[in-house]
């Protein structure tokens, strides 16, 4: 399982890494190096490091709040004034569970545009 890093660990981990042999040979003065925080703001920066919080996976919503949905309405009128039913297109791929008037069509399509299939209900 994953841990977490903070900023006091990679502190230790570069105090630890300072003192091997390796180190040395390779960064004589790495030895003094007191790796401060600002040491450490940069080797975030450098490896482009970012602290994240743990989401849950699942979280409960408030009971008010209502889930932004998108729709398109169509409302069309013949030359002679016949009014035909309405239709509604959402942007989904199932029809929505909801009840509604019984003139009013209600379709799906994944990019929410009127097509062929909208036009011949």
């Amino acid at each position: 399982k994953l841990k977490p890093v903070t900023r006091a660990m990679i502190q230790i981990k570069a105090k630890t890494l300072s003192q091997k042999s390796p180190y040395i040979t390779y960064y004589p003065g790495i030895t003094e190096s007191k790796f401060s925080n600002k040491w450490v703001d940069g080797f975030i920066i450098c490896y482009k490091l970012s602290n994240r919080r743990r989401t849950s996976v699942a979280q409960k919503l408030s009971e008010d709040l209502h889930e932004k949905s998108c729709f398109t309405i169509v409302l069309t009128y013949l030359a002679d004034g016949t009014k035909l039913p309405p239709i509604i297109i959402f942007k989904l791929v199932n029809v929505p569970r909801q009840v509604f008037p019984a003139r009013v069509y209600v379709r799906t399509n994944p990019k929410e545009w009127m097509n062929k299939v909208e036009m011949l209900w």
